[in-house]
């Protein structure tokens, strides 16, 4: 997952409005990410937002057993591959939880894996 920090705060190991990719979330609430000077440090969500690496359009089957509606757009938390043709995004559907499914079923509509490091 990447989240973009955003606090009005001024951190030396920071850039407001840089992507971040999260190495762990601790204990279901602090973000271990790697920061400017390459250093693993923990922080508190609330300085960040969730950074979409995709938005994509879901085109899949409506009978979908997961909570997906059809031609609505989603955010990709992050890409998984197991190999080659078997990507899968990582998206929040509408149960708000996470869950992983194949790219196949959805349409690109914006792509900033470019703005991340």
């Amino acid at each position: 997952m990447y989240v973009e920090y955003i606090s009005e705060k001024q951190n030396k190991y920071l850039t407001k409005n840089r992507a971040y990719h999260v190495l762990q979330v601790i204990e279901n609430y602090y973000y271990l990410i790697k920061d400017d000077n390459n250093k693993e440090s923990i922080y508190e969500p609330h300085l960040f937002k969730i950074f979409p690496l995709l938005r994509v359009k879901y085109i899949g089957n409506n009978n979908n057993i997961h909570s997906l509606i059809k031609n609505k757009i989603y955010d990709v938390l992050s890409i998984r591959s197991f190999s080659v043709k078997d990507d899968t995004y990582q998206i929040i559907d509408e149960s708000e939880e996470d869950y992983l499914y194949s790219k196949i079923d959805f349409e690109i509509i914006e792509d900033n894996t470019s703005e991340v490091r």
